[in-house]
């Protein structure tokens, strides 16, 4: 739901320092008290319901895929419709936002990455050690892509040097400085942050909430593709699906009701859910017929993915198996990333067996193997958009196609009779940093 202003800006992390007696004076948690033993920095890092594995849900609004009817407006939160609409104020409020739950996130990592390093050198050579370690990276790398996909403009294909980022903390203590890097010093922090988390993580972690080395890879996989570095990608998909490649089989769903994905199905790499909202509750994750028809006749997902109501078509496809929409990284994601990365450099061949092996088990015997295709790579960005329908994807993958392979992609809406449009290059990709941050901070907020 509503994430309140407890869990605000960056600098509320040293708020003891502060003299203004406020809310801004809070740590992210009253009770929190630094841990010292490494079952200690686990735990902080396990808090999953609450903090560190949850990520923005209004990008998913913004996007093209939820269809949100102008009678539902009144009932929902204000972010709701102005992140529908692109506004340019979406919270309209003091309040931190999804912005303050991710530098929460990467405040709860830099405080573990501190106080591990307090640890004698006998200590820091266990497999555990290094695998919190490994965690607190990837957790730190995964809440700066979340921001960095949401806040900041698309990653260019050059000059990233010259594009605005965001305010990078590696220590929990806060400086003087804060100010925004730029995009390139952005995402080498969460590409480093995530190549060190693959040679310390257990290579399959106990429980699919906790990161491993097989979601460190999968990780790398969505942040290279975002980047536009193909042969990343498929270095780094070999990499993770070496360590576990199983799909679902989507015939043994055939004629499932309700929800039909159980939480950590066997697909789950690593497991994070978005935000949800009040559209959710009251009218479901609903997608346009003009969408829906795009599942063909043998198309599994067409019944399992769908609920059809007799005023709406409402998704219920989500692995999380219940009303939040899991955004976490899961083996289809990764096949599709690699039949991309395979597409852009033109191997259509490699790109083709990619989709055969994910589209064999999302179809029913009816499935007759891809042999060639006039146009792979709209194939490919065809069946991502179907598979990955809700996932917290598509606002990255419309902003990276549009900027890095000219796609021209236009979202457009109607309210009132007026119809508003997003088109490419549009500063609107880039939601506005909260006011709150803003006005503690004095960093720039973005234009729009």
């Amino acid at each position: 739901m509503k994430i309140t202003s407890k869990i605000l800006y960056i600098t509320i992390f040293a708020a003891t320092t502060l003299s203004c007696q406020n809310i801004l004076d809070e740590k992210p948690d009253r009770s929190l008290v630094v841990p010292t033993k490494l079952s200690e920095l686990q735990a902080m890092l396990d808090n999953t319901n609450q903090v560190m594995n949850r990520e923005a849900g209004l990008p998913e609004l913004a996007a093209d895929h939820v269809a949100l009817p102008e009678s539902l407006f009144p009932q929902v939160l204000v972010e709701e419709v102005n992140s529908h609409f692109w506004s340019e104020d979406i919270l309209e409020s003091m309040e931190a936002g999804e912005w303050g739950l991710a530098y929460s996130q990467i405040f709860y990592a830099n405080i573990v990455l501190k106080e591990l390093e307090r640890f004698n050198e006998s200590e820091k050579a266990s497999a555990d050690w290094r695998n919190v370690k490994g965690s607190a990276l990837f957790y730190r790398a995964y809440a700066y892509f979340t921001l960095a996909r949401t806040y900041a403009l698309p990653y260019p294909a050059t000059g990233a040097e010259g594009i605005v980022g965001l305010p990078l903390r590696t220590a929990p203590e806060v400086t003087n400085d804060i100010s925004r890097s730029d995009l390139a010093s952005t995402f080498n922090l969460i590409v480093n942050d995530l190549n060190e988390a693959s040679t310390l993580l257990f290579d399959r972690a106990a429980y699919p909430s906790r990161p491993s080395k097989w979601a460190a890879f999968g990780m790398l996989s969505r942040v290279h593709l975002y980047m536009g570095n193909y042969a990343q990608v498929i270095e780094s998909s070999n990499q993770c699906l070496a360590l576990g490649n199983t799909l679902m089989d989507y015939r043994d769903y055939e004629g499932a009701t309700g929800m039909p994905f159980s939480l950590f199905n066997e697909e789950t790499i690593f497991y994070s859910e978005m935000v949800t909202y009040l559209y959710q509750l009251f009218w479901g994750s609903t997608i346009s017929e003009s969408f829906y028809a795009k599942y063909s006749d043998g198309d599994l997902r067409r019944d399992l993915f769908f609920n059809q109501r007799e005023d709406r078509i409402e998704f219920v496809g989500s692995y999380s198996g219940t009303m939040p929409l899991f955004s976490g990284i899961a083996v289809d994601e990764v096949i599709l990333n690699r039949a991309e990365a395979y597409a852009w450099l033109g191997d259509e061949a490699a790109a083709i067996a990619d989709l055969n092996s994910l589209l064999e088990k999302r179809f029913d015997d009816s499935f007759t193997p891809i042999e060639a295709e006039k146009d792979v790579i709209s194939r490919v960005l065809e069946e991502r958009e179907k598979q990955l329908l809700l996932r917290g994807l598509r606002w990255g993958d419309i902003k990276r196609l549009n900027s890095l392979e000219n796609q021209g992609i236009v979202i457009t809406r109607e309210r009132e009779g007026v119809m508003h449009e997003l088109t490419p290059g549009s500063n609107r990709y880039a939601f506005p940093i909260p006011d709150i941050e803003i006005t503690q901070s004095g960093i720039p907020q973005n234009p729009r």
